[in-house]
């Protein structure tokens, strides 16, 4: 029976998994890859582009508080369509970009617009899933973040030759637009609508001491994966990596970020507790501490741990455990509460890599992201659960 559902579900996973590969891979962690090419084309410096580039996180988190907000004002799908077609012309304007000034603007918007795009595909995807096959589920949909990494690695050397950075943004805007397109031929069925008194509780299990310290946690992997994807490239460029190399690096993140989620999947599905979280954000943290060790074979070695454990893996767990405490109708909502510590981690790992890699340098900015995954780990298994049966929130409670 799990498996027919899954079977049912499986193209509206797929194209929910195509819409992250866009929004996660290709939006916003993409930058960290094109920053060095993007800096030599707008004779500015790394440093002062991956301010610019948190922008886009801010625009996330932005995104993020509206999703109640929109949700009660408008379907499920019709949002979808409405933000994949902003985001796609964001990314293709992106390509035409000419000063910082309208780069940070429109990485501003991609931010905004992703936050829903990513919150109501996982609702989407979640919809009529069995519990016991969530995790599954979530790990396709992350998993098509990895992809969006493992494609943008095979054009990096592409991407770092003149301005073929603005070449990757353009096709990348083209492809959202046909993401887009997709989503709203296929998915027919609507989100279970949320009553409105149900808005002003939906914070509540947040401050459960479950929810809590996986929050918590949440943010701190927010700070730790973002740091090394914002300076970890701009170190190995400094080290005089070949493009090559680097694009063997990040191509190896998206392989095995694609091959984690399946796994990972599975293994929240059989034991569904933070516990889960805390292990692989500890072996994240040993992964990263890499990022200082000029070497092609160590760097690849690092992005296979990063890639295996703190890429794919801890949000689709977060996800999947949020899902076991929240009904359908609520998911959006509660799941964009969590997500606003994701969003303050990504806001502020950069600021302050951008501030102490003038001292440190790009190589000691992306290991900040070791610190924050250790602290991390300590956070996710301080978490104390309820049953995962047993949901906290429910429409009909409100």
């Amino acid at each position: 029976m799990v498996r027919l559902s899954m079977l049912l579900r499986m193209p509206v996973v797929l194209i929910a998994a195509a819409q992250f590969a866009l929004a996660l891979g290709g939006a916003r962690l993409a930058f960290g890859l094109l920053l060095p090419g993007m800096a030599e084309t707008l004779a500015t410096s790394a440093a002062l582009l991956g301010t610019v580039g948190t922008l886009n996180l801010v625009g996330y988190l932005v995104g993020t508080l509206l999703v109640p907000w929109l949700q009660r004002r408008a379907t499920g799908r019709w949002l979808m369509l409405v933000c994949g077609l902003v985001l796609g012309v964001s990314l293709l304007l992106t390509a035409v970009a000419s000063n910082l000034v309208a780069l940070g603007a429109l990485r501003f918007v991609s931010g905004v617009v992703s936050a829903p795009l990513m919150i109501l595909a996982q609702s989407f995807a979640l919809e009529g899933v069995p519990a016991t096959a969530r995790g599954r589920v979530m790990g396709i949909v992350w998993g098509g973040g990895a992809v969006g990494i493992l494609l943008s690695g095979l054009v990096a050397p592409w991407a770092f030759v003149g301005e073929g950075w603005r070449m990757v943004w353009g096709g990348m805007g083209g492809i959202g637009l046909l993401i887009t397109l997709g989503w709203f031929l296929l998915v027919k069925q609507e989100l279970p609508r949320r009553e409105a008194t149900a808005a002003a509780g939906s914070a509540a299990p947040l401050w459960t001491p479950g929810l809590r310290w996986l929050a918590l946690a949440y943010s701190l992997f927010g700070a730790g994966y973002i740091s090394y994807f914002t300076y970890a490239v701009a170190a190995f460029v400094q080290y005089g990596l070949p493009p090559q190399d680097i694009g063997y690096v990040w191509a190896t993140l998206g392989v095995m970020g694609l091959l984690s989620g399946p796994f990972w999947g599975m293994v929240i599905d059989h034991r569904p507790t933070a516990r889960v979280l805390a292990g692989v954000l500890a072996i994240g943290a040993l992964g990263t501490t890499t990022v200082i060790m000029p070497h092609p074979w160590l760097l690849i070695g690092g992005a296979a741990l990063v890639g295996w454990c703190a890429f794919i893996a801890p949000p689709l767990i977060v996800a999947t455990l949020v899902r076991h405490r929240v009904d359908a109708a609520n998911f959006p909502a509660v799941f964009s509460v969590c997500t606003l510590g994701l969003g303050l981690g990504q806001v502020g790992a950069p600021l302050l890599g951008a501030a102490l890699s003038g001292s440190i340098g790009v190589g000691g900015a992306a290991l900040l992201s070791a610190v924050a995954f250790g602290v991390g780990a300590l956070a996710a298994w301080q978490a104390m659960e309820r049953p995962a049966s047993t949901p906290v929130v429910s429409a009909n409670q409100r």
